[in-house]
């Protein structure tokens, strides 16, 4: 499957020899296909396509006669060949390609005298590969779903023999950066061949969370790495700065700032600098009704979902970040709260009370190619909980198809997995991921989906904490580790994870 879902990529021999194939999927809960094309079309067996993260280019495996090689095939907007290029393997024959989530680099099996080997290559230079095993046959790699973002250790530098033009030609050991070929006297012996540097991966940026704290006083934004280490502070001032979002490429940070009573979203850098407010042109009614909250960044970046009591009811609105349209999602007298977007940007889900208790409904989008203009927005939004608790703050994660929220459905709040979230009126169980008798809410997802961060009150105040989803699965949510993220005086609250890709 392509990450957006919308094509499956296979080899196929249906024109002699094998070529690179796509299968359009037009529908991905009713599977309905689309147009069938061809990826590729030269000489030799194309096979083993693999979908980059960003999902407009695929590795795959091209045979010719004896040699297998690597190749990255580049596909433009509409899904048409752009481009193919050869990765400098250093193995005679190659096989199962799998990219880093984090992209930058592929993993392969290399024929390594007469044994195949996990060995990897960059995918964006022309860095040597390198093989990870050495014994016996390693087949079959695979990335961890969430990249660890562990920088990966710099090499040693390697001595480099320099010859010293002396009569007894005596050569001196010293340590280069770059090692490269010295020039070699008349009167000296030839140097030992120098070995090349040991190639290095470059992983994506960090991870970070983004939260409120109120440690100085008043609400204001703070960003930390995924850790929770080198907590720094991204806005100072006398108002309340609370729910920040992420844009995708993880450059600017959406946020509600309350003053004088009125709620606005405002936007700023990564750092915290720019700061400026959107300026949504609201519509002309009662002045009273001002509010808009809980800004959520679309996948493509281009729109901003938020809530805004602009009739005096809470309701589900979209605006455009550019052009500044905006267009109303969710009509009712119950109140809509609280969104968030699907990782395909075709949903907007968020919770209300239109049943009597809070449950979660989605609204489906429509967007043109280019994702400036919205075609459509169904009218009749789909409920996607139905039970007696109240089912609050869903969150889309950004790999698969799930929602974390918070619940009472036990008594009391508590982070739970709705793991297939297309399934409309599902009356669970759902996915339990933590267990206390303290109160959990605002959960928020690792880009691999791996993990979750949530806020509780267990210490007394609010912080952050984090959790594994698989350790849920194997220890239960009672006896899963919960790792602090944050510490301290003052409430910490309304996390937001951003990393690449995810």
């Amino acid at each position: 499957w392509s990450p957006d879902g919308k094509w499956i990529a296979f080899h196929s021999d249906r024109t002699d020899e094998f070529q690179i194939w796509g299968l359009e999927i037009l529908d991905g809960d009713e599977l309905t296909k689309g147009q069938l094309r061809p990826f590729t079309n030269g000489a030799g067996n194309h096979k083993y396509p693999a979908w980059s993260p960003q999902g407009r280019r695929l590795a795959y495996v091209l045979e010719q006669k004896e040699q297998a090689d690597i190749h990255i095939l580049t596909l433009d907007e509409n899904f048409q060949m752009i481009d193919d290029r050869l990765l400098p393997t250093s193995s005679e024959k190659v096989s199962w390609p799998v990219w880093y989530p984090g992209g930058g680099w592929i993993a392969y099996v290399g024929q390594v005298k007469d044994l195949r080997q996990i060995c990897v290559v960059p995918s964006e230079t022309e860095d040597e590969s390198k093989c990870l095993t050495t014994e016996k046959e390693n087949l079959s790699p695979d990335w961890l779903l969430e990249p660890p973002f562990e920088p990966w250790p710099t090499p040693t530098p390697t001595p480099t023999l320099t010859p010293t033009p002396t009569d007894t030609a005596t050569p001196t050991a010293t340590a280069t950066d770059t090692p490269k070929p010295m020039p070699q006297p008349t009167d000296t012996p030839t140097p030992t061949e120098t070995p090349l540097p040991t190639p290095t991966f470059t992983p994506s940026p960090p991870p970070k969370i983004v939260y409120v704290s109120t440690q100085d006083g008043d609400a204001e934004i703070y960003v930390m790495e995924a850790d929770g280490s080198n907590p720094r502070q991204l806005t100072a001032n006398l108002v309340k700065d609370e729910s920040p979002s992420w844009s995708p490429d993880g450059q600017r940070i959406a946020f509600m700032r309350e003053s004088r009573g009125n709620q606005s979203i405002w936007l700023m850098s990564a750092e915290g600098e720019d700061k400026e407010m959107l300026g949504i042109e609201t519509p002309d009614l009662d002045f009273r009704c001002r509010s808009e909250t809980w800004p959520a960044w679309s996948p493509n970046g281009k729109w901003i979902a938020f809530q805004s009591n602009w009739k005096c009811n809470n309701d589900i609105w979209i605006v455009n970040v550019r052009t500044k349209e905006t267009i109303q999602l969710t009509h009712n007298d119950a109140s809509d709260e609280m969104p968030s977007w699907s990782a395909d940007g075709r949903r907007v889900v968020y919770h209300s009370n239109v049943s009597g208790v809070y449950q979660l409904w989605a609204v489906e989008i429509a967007f043109d190619e280019t994702g400036d203009r919205v075609l459509s927005v169904s009218k009749t939004p789909e409920r996607l909980t139905l039970n007696q608790s109240n089912n609050r703050r869903p969150v889309w994660s950004p790999v698969g198809n799930s929602l974390a929220f918070w619940s009472d459905q036990d008594g009391n709040w508590e982070i739970y997995v709705k793991e297939n979230a297309t399934v409309k009126e599902d009356k669970g169980p759902y996915l339990r991921i933590t267990n206390s008798i303290s109160e959990e809410t605002f959960p928020t997802w690792s880009p691999g989906a791996g993990k979750i961060a949530f806020v509780s009150n267990r210490d007394g105040n609010l912080q952050i904490f984090v959790l594994t989803i698989n350790e849920v699965r194997i220890e239960n949510a009672f006896d899963a580790k919960w790792i602090p993220l944050t510490s301290g005086e003052g409430d910490h609250y309304h996390p937001a994870w951003w990393g690449l890709p995810q």
